[in-house]
């Protein structure tokens, strides 16, 4: 916090003592005196600068949510690039107290990752997103062993648990669009956005992009 004004006083303080304690003389009550105005002069110019400035305090419980680069983890950044400053924004949010902010960041944030999955399901697009999320829960469920193998079985089963959540999320955030959300519900939506967003970075990217081989070990 850059405050010009107190900087100065506090150097003017320090070289005033400072020259006054080199001298070699008895220090009586006319020299403490002028010290001390020094000090009340550093106060006072401390609390003039903090009156014209408005300070956020943010609660450690949510402290490192707070301008964090790539806070769902560097392999969503690179699956999903253009929900990168809602996914920042959305922790912002969290941090500041401002939660359903947080919840209206996440939500463009989770349209990334819906498009993704869509394509990747080859789910067309539909006049409205709750049919697109009909139709993504319907191609998760009928991922099994036999279509996907046993480790996209896998997959898709933990992809369902984390989808439902945000289904449901989604939904209430369209039928409610001027709903407010307190900090239980913003909290849970954004943790669950971020499991959701992780495992979707595991199998695809944005605009039909093609992943890496292997992001199952990355959190």
């Amino acid at each position: 916090m850059e405050m010009v004004a107190c900087h100065a006083a506090a150097k003017r303080a320090f070289d005033f003592c400072f020259e006054l304690l080199a001298r070699p003389m008895a220090y009586g009550s006319h020299e403490l005196g002028k010290m001390a105005t020094q000090a009340e002069l550093v106060a006072n110019s401390f609390r003039d600068e903090m009156q014209a400035r408005m300070v956020f305090v943010i609660p450690g419980r949510h402290a490192s949510l707070y301008d964090v680069n790539a806070p769902f983890g560097e392999a969503v950044e690179d699956a999903f690039p253009s929900a990168s400053i809602d996914i920042q924004e959305a922790g912002n949010c969290i941090a500041l107290g401002r939660w359903t902010a947080a919840v209206m960041h996440l939500m463009r944030a989770l349209e990334v990752g819906l498009a993704a999955m869509a394509e990747h399901f080859s789910v067309g697009p539909a006049e409205n997103w709750n049919k697109v999320l009909n139709q993504l829960e319907a191609a998760l469920r009928a991922s099994d062993r036999a279509t996907v193998g046993a480790e996209g079985e896998q997959w898709a089963a933990e992809a369902g648990t984390h989808f439902r959540f945000i289904k449901n999320a989604w939904r209430n955030h369209a039928m409610h669009a001027r709903e407010r959300y307190d900090e239980e519900r913003a909290v849970a939506i954004y943790s669950n956005a971020k499991s959701f967003m992780q495992h979707l970075a595991v199998k695809m990217v944005e605009d039909g992009g093609v992943p890496p081989e292997d992001r199952s070990n990355v959190r």
